[in-house]
């Protein structure tokens, strides 16, 4: 949760920091979540699990910290970079899951197929409150009481309601309005506290993480080996129903809550 949080909340407000190239940065981490299809056999067997979680968290706090002076020469190639990182660790958590999961089926002598989902349910609901707790810090920085010396008058010259909320649409002309864009303070203080979480959670993960070490059987020789794998998964007639809910989960999560996140902020 310490490191999924910055980041998540992080790409929620790519688009409010970085309005000219946040789209274009958000697109580069996606292409590096690509890359890692070949990547990640290579990460694994060089760093090993517990490896690779620790990957994930520097590549983390590596992006906060371009954001201090977000310049698009080095914010996209970096973004392809946590792109990799961040999905090695995506990757690396169905270990530990897997893992834990078949050490407790086999300790209790409970079906696998019962714990496994039990396991992995646990994971994905810590996992959805990670955009909770970092919108909170966010939220906590980002948002300024109002001053009650400005004039109220001048605030309503414009219909908010057709400016921020469900009826915000980005492709209008919004020019002209109080609308502002978070104060640098603000910013740097935000990505801090995202720094400050990634350093602790590469702190706990190398104090307290077991490593796992892949049996010789069940590793992938190569990156092809892995790629053909999962092309030869896509076919299985019990999949393919699921691709179209899996493209449309990420494209939910990453688009659908960004613009969410950017048209309750442009009111801040």
């Amino acid at each position: 949760m310490l490191g999924y949080s910055p980041f998540i909340t992080l790409m929620n407000l790519e688009v409010i920091l970085n309005a000219d190239i946040g789209s274009f940065v958000m697109l580069c981490v996606f292409c590096g979540t690509l890359i890692s299809f070949a990547t990640a056999p290579f990460i694994t067997r060089l760093l090993g699990a517990k490896g690779s979680v620790l990957v994930g968290w520097v590549a983390h706090a590596v992006f906060a910290a371009v954001h201090f002076s977000p310049i698009s020469e080095i914010l996209l190639p970096v973004a392809v970079v946590v792109g990799i990182g961040h999905a090695q660790t995506w990757i690396t958590q169905g270990v530990y899951v897997a893992t834990l999961a078949l050490e407790y089926a086999s300790a209790t002598g409970q079906p696998q197929e019962s714990v496994m989902g039990l396991f992995s349910g646990i994971f994905f609901t810590i996992n959805t409150f990670n955009g909770v707790w970092g919108n909170l810090i966010s939220s906590l920085v980002l948002v300024k009481p109002t001053d009650p010396a400005l004039n109220s008058t001048e605030i309503m010259t414009g219909n908010l309601s057709e400016l921020c909320g469900p009826a915000f649409c980005p492709w209008e002309d919004t020019s002209g309005t109080h609308i502002r864009e978070p104060d640098q303070l603000a910013v740097t203080i935000v990505l801090c506290a995202f720094i400050g979480l990634d350093i602790l959670a590469f702190l706990i993960t190398s104090l307290f993480l077991k490593n796992i070490h892949p049996e010789t059987s069940d590793s992938l020789h190569s990156a092809l080996d892995f790629c053909g794998t999962i092309l030869k998964m896509c076919h299985e007639k019990n999949l393919v129903f699921l691709l179209l809910p899996f493209l449309w989960i990420g494209f939910e999560i990453e688009f659908m809550m960004t613009e969410f996140t950017k048209a309750g902020l442009r009111q801040l």
